[in-house]
């Protein structure tokens, strides 16, 4: 594979397609963590010494483990590197879902090896055995030395600023689950003209801060976004909060770890010295089904895609508090910038269902949005993902051009898809 120092790879890498997307993912947590790469297949005994080779590095260990008949001394020397490195990658074989005759474990075996070794996994599940082979086949890890989690404490705030517009079918369920995450809302209503502001006004003191209009002077001709976003990073400033979060009434959150909430999740971000999150966008589809307003969307809709437009590839809209304004209108909402940004190395999950049934879509796209779209703003390249739709546009999806969500298997077996975004087969 090669050792990677920030600037580029110093040896060649084996050529294989799992190497590939190792070697990607290993990239993208060793820039996010401002270090370097240890690649033990280069030293296969693990001679390196901790002080000096492993010190804030990525140690990766890929398709090696099982080819130590005795596991104990490789993991006993990955966990001396870690003690100075912050993060490590190992995998193997999944012996459940390939016929590669050196698989030894499963996925439950596998992560019982590595904690039997007093080692901490921070993510566990599986990436594709190829390049080229869309079946997932290999297991990864991503491990490190144990350290305790520190509980939240009372005073941590987290809030959430929204804009709405005619949302009235999801305000609620979006609310409750927000609100159940630990983070507070502030809804910014650009004077919708539907139930939208009614049925938001129950969770008043409730999680829900306040609500106020956009524009304060009333109704405007178009929407105008860009004035929305400023008004957010305005907001940001005189809010007294931890951390702040760009939000839609149509989208669902969730951390890396799905025990865990927004709030405690951004907790953990922030002890570990970061100051920004990026999400993986996946975009849920209705597939004809009956959609019932104001349900849990997560309950209703099964059928999604990975997002694949540049505006999808760059989700970083969650911050912690800066001095100074912090810039979010430049780039249209998709990416928080400020001196000193760090994001971290996972990316949490933005799940979007801004489509929920055929007469839904229709009404937003051609009488909510396309009417009201600024000229201006669309000059920029914004507002332009609707231009392509014919006027009897079928929202409604075939289901097998999706991938299927399902809970239980969802957060191991697109592991690498959700944490880097890094779209697999």
């Amino acid at each position: 594979m090669g050792s990677y120092n920030g600037g580029g790879w110093t040896s060649q890498p084996t050529g294989s397609g799992e190497s590939t997307l190792i070697r990607d993912f290993a990239v993208r947590l060793a820039e996010h963590y401002g270090s370097r790469i240890l690649d033990l297949q280069l030293d296969p005994a693990c001679r390196t010494k901790p002080s000096a080779e492993s010190a804030n590095a990525v140690i990766v260990c890929a398709g090696m483990i099982q080819h130590f008949p005795d596991t104990a001394p490789l993991l006993d020397a990955i966990g001396r590197l870690l003690k100075n490195a912050s993060v490590a990658i190992l995998t193997t074989p999944d012996r459940d879902q390939c016929s590669d005759r050196a698989a030894r474990w499963n996925r439950p075996e596998f992560r019982c090896l590595i904690e039997k070794a007093g080692l901490e996994v921070l993510f566990h599940g599986l990436t594709a055995a190829s390049e080229t082979d869309g079946r997932k086949g290999t297991i990864l890890s991503v491990i490190r030395e144990p350290r305790m989690v520190a509980p939240v404490p009372p005073e941590f705030r987290v809030v959430a600023l929204v804009g709405s517009y005619n949302e009235e079918d999801v305000i609620e369920s979006f609310l409750q689950h927000t609100i159940a995450q630990g983070v507070e809302v502030v809804l910014i209503d650009n004077w919708s003209t539907d139930s939208t502001v009614e049925r938001a006004a129950r969770f008043v003191g409730k999680g829900l801060i306040s609500i106020m209009k956009f524009p304060e002077g009333g109704p405007s001709e178009t929407h105008e976004f860009r004035a929305m976003l400023k008004r957010k990073e305005e907001l940001a400033q005189q809010i007294e909060a931890d951390w702040f979060i760009h939000l839609d009434p149509d989208e669902v959150r969730e951390s890396p770890w799905p025990d865990v909430t927004i709030r405690e999740a951004l907790y953990r971000v922030q002890s570990e010295g970061f100051n920004a999150v990026d999400h993986t966008c996946a975009i849920f589809h209705p597939i004809g089904e009956q959609y019932r307003s104001g349900e849990t969307l997560r309950d209703q809709f099964s059928y999604f895609e990975f997002g694949t437009r540049p505006g999808h590839l760059v989700q970083i809209k969650v911050w912690k508090r800066q001095d100074e304004l912090v810039d979010l209108a430049e780039s249209g909402g998709h990416e928080v910038r400020f001196p000193g940004r760090r994001v971290y190395p996972f990316r949490f999950l933005l799940r979007h269902y801004p489509i929920r049934s055929q007469e839904q879509g229709q009404r937003k796209v051609f009488h909510e949005r396309l009417p009201r779209f600024s000229p201006v703003l669309r000059k920029r390249g914004w507002h332009i993902q609707y231009d392509n739709l014919a006027r009897n546009h079928c929202f409604v999806r075939d289901p097998s051009t999706l991938l299927r969500f399902t809970p239980e298997t969802f957060y191991e077996e697109y592991l690498v898809e959700r944490l880097a975004g890094r779209i697999v087969g």
